[in-house]
């Protein structure tokens, strides 16, 4: 597999059917565990970028957009940091053979996945940030790419995991409880690391304070936008 970062995408959707038994081999898992990571983590800069853009297409306000370039990929590895030993220890309780380094490199892959995701849909939000004036709707936008590129990660996960461990794969309830808490500590990790968006509305800070959780939040949003309100 290519060192290059840019140079990997290619080989890691077309051959991710022996990307499994190449990861067998830990100083191969290592190496692409590098080469995914830092694609990732170039990408995900970029889709903060965008994320933040709102109010810089607005108020010619910058800040919003680089604290954001700054935070989503501390976002995603934080989240993969936190949640990679619970999938570890549970997948050898429940008969997997799976090395840490191996799957620390699939999960390493995975979230090239979703960089790559949120990378392409990047110039489509970008479109709508320019024509949409509510922050909520650009809020739930967001959101729902978010979605979008979890799910793709998590079913290139699935796939890679096939041929790595079929032992792990092939348990579905620890694999569906794990991508449900890998999706409520993302959620919750950007909700400490709010604002992404920024409110043009309102002055630059770098970080809120930590009152409520991200589901009370979108609650309130869809009873505002129930309301006619934005």
């Amino acid at each position: 597999m290519a060192n290059h970062p840019l140079a990997l995408y290619e080989q890691l959707l077309r051959e991710r059917g022996d990307l499994g038994e190449r990861l067998k081999d830990p100083a191969e898992a290592m190496r692409v565990a590098h080469s995914a990571l830092v694609a990732a983590l170039l990408l995900g800069a970029f889709y903060g970028f965008i994320m933040g853009s709102f109010s810089l297409l607005r108020t010619g306000q910058v800040l919003n957009a680089l604290t954001s370039m700054a935070k989503v990929p501390v976002l995603m590895l934080g989240t993969t940091l936190l949640c990679y030993p619970v999938l570890y220890v549970l997948g050898l309780l429940g008969g997997a053979s799976v090395s840490a380094v191996a799957l620390w490199a699939a999960l390493c892959c995975t979230l090239a996945v979703v960089s790559l995701a949120l990378g392409v849909m990047g110039p489509i939000v970008l479109f709508f940030l320019s024509t949409v004036d509510s922050y909520v709707i650009v809020k739930f936008m967001h959101v729902g790419v978010w979605a979008f590129a979890g799910l793709a990660g998590l079913k290139f996960l699935r796939t890679l995991l096939k041929r790595l461990d079929p032992a792990l794969s092939g348990n579905g309830r620890l694999m569906a409880g794990w991508m449900l808490l890998f999706g409520l500590v993302g959620m919750q990790g950007a909700w400490m690391l709010r604002p992404f968006i920024g409110h043009p509305k309102q002055d630059f800070v770098a970080f809120r304070h930590l009152d409520g959780n991200i589901f009370e939040d979108l609650a309130r949003d869809l009873w505002r936008m129930s309301r006619g309100r934005r």
